[in-house]
């Protein structure tokens, strides 16, 4: 009699592992099928930067993370109020030449900059926070893609001040790439050097990354 109740423990037992395990493949299958499949048309693009920059525009991804002080993979939480600051350059340095060259339409010597508040995902580069500021200036905001809250993007970033949690874009227009639900890579910059890029995994976008540190 005991002998029949534990074979019948063990029917039921086995009974409920099939069942769950039949549960578990539904529900992924149907987790996976509601993963829209990405395109690159699903974010916005850029031409080449012909702005004040456009001679610091890298050739490639090699000389791209080479240049950056940290590579993170982010999302954007917020879209902070523009902050203004006031610059003062000297007479016939290059700042002073670059706000003569853009004063139409702005004030003299006051610059407006565009934050965003970004939660760190993964570092690739550099040692930084949970949490870092994004600075756009708007000397160069035409040539960068729109940000808004939920996006999440490869940055390439350069280290604005003292301060660990504050960054400026490596370079203004192909230091971003759009991260989609599928784990693909969008470049925002589709010129040569980045466009084979549209598309790839997320996985073999970040070991190019791995891979071209590791050559420095």
């Amino acid at each position: 009699m005991i002998v029949l109740r534990k074979k019948r423990l063990a029917v039921c037992i086995v009974g409920f592992l099939i069942v769950s395990a039949a549960c578990l493949s539904l529900f992924f299958v149907h987790s996976n099928q509601n993963v829209k499949h990405s395109s690159q048309s699903d974010y916005p693009t850029l031409g080449e930067y012909q702005g004040l920059v456009s001679v610091l525009q890298p050739a490639g991804l090699d000389v791209l993370a080479s240049m950056s002080d940290a590579i993170v993979e982010g999302e954007v939480m917020e879209v902070l109020p523009v902050k203004e600051t006031v610059l003062d350059p000297e007479s016939g340095t290059a700042e002073a030449a670059i706000l003569e060259k853009t004063g139409a339409g702005m004030n003299f010597g006051i610059v407006k900059s565009y934050p965003v508040s970004i939660r760190v995902i993964d570092t690739m580069k550099g040692t930084v926070p949970q949490e870092i500021v994004l600075y756009r200036s708007e000397l160069t905001i035409d040539g960068e893609p729109v940000l808004k809250a939920g996006d999440t993007l490869i940055f390439f970033l350069h280290s604005k001040t003292s301060s660990a949690k504050d960054f400026v874009i490596t370079s203004h227009n192909n230091g971003y790439f759009y991260v989609a639900g599928d784990r693909k890579v969008y470049p925002a910059d589709l010129t040569e050097g980045f466009k084979k890029y549209s598309g790839a995994s997320l996985d073999s976008f970040k070991k190019d990354i791995a891979v071209y540190l590791s050559d420095k």
